[in-house]
């Protein structure tokens, strides 16, 4: 976002970084330098802006770090629940827009770090574990809504959710996300998970 500011030498256009801006920068240092390598001066160098805008929306490190927390919970958790959730349709129909919505690399390189921190930092261990604790209440329930027995549902619950762990282990040796390829694989997979129990 720019304004026009005013000064002794004229108008001049400046850039002014928002509260998600310095978020999203987090989330790029994350990826490449783990939760260590999030630290104020580097963020203000990677925005190319100096350090006093971060503190006119974040306390301190422990605060914006909390802030990324909170991000990441609504953004790839909260909404793509809402989404789905929003959807009419089939079980199988919106298991397909909920693979075919998180199997990405952009997910993946975003989850990964994620994890990672959650291993260093009980902080982020339970905004995580919150986390996937939502996502798998959600799917439970996708497959109650189907007539599944709530134990039923919870096991397949968790074949979803550990199916898509897998994949993003298995990236580099899978198909291309949004390719025709990964598409057969993830629909195959979401038949034999729906299929109803005998």
């Amino acid at each position: 976002m720019y304004i026009f500011a005013i000064d002794f030498l004229g108008i001049k256009k400046v850039m002014i970084n928002t509260r998600e801006d310095w978020i999203k920068a987090g989330f790029e240092i994350l990826k490449t330098k783990g939760v260590s390598g999030v630290k104020v001066e580097v963020l203000a160098r990677e925005l190319g802006v100096t350090k006093g805008g971060f503190y006119g929306y974040f306390l301190n490190r422990e605060a914006f770090l909390q802030a990324m927390l909170d991000y990441w919970a609504d953004t790839l958790t909260n909404q793509i629940i809402k989404s789905i959730g929003n959807l009419s349709g089939t079980l199988p129909e919106k298991l397909k827009k909920l693979l075919h919505t998180v199997d990405t690399k952009k997910f993946d390189d975003t989850e990964r770090p994620m994890f990672s921190w959650a291993i260093l930092d009980p902080k982020a261990e339970k905004v995580i574990m919150g986390a996937i604790k939502e996502r798998l209440e959600f799917i439970t329930n996708l497959f109650i809504e189907e007539d599944f027995s709530k134990e039923e549902a919870e096991r397949r619950a968790n074949i979803v959710h550990h199916f898509m762990a897998g994949c993003r282990s298995f990236r580099a040796i899978s198909p291309l996300s949004g390719s025709p390829e990964r598409h057969t694989q993830l629909d195959h997979f979401i038949g034999l998970v729906t299929k109803p129990t005998d």
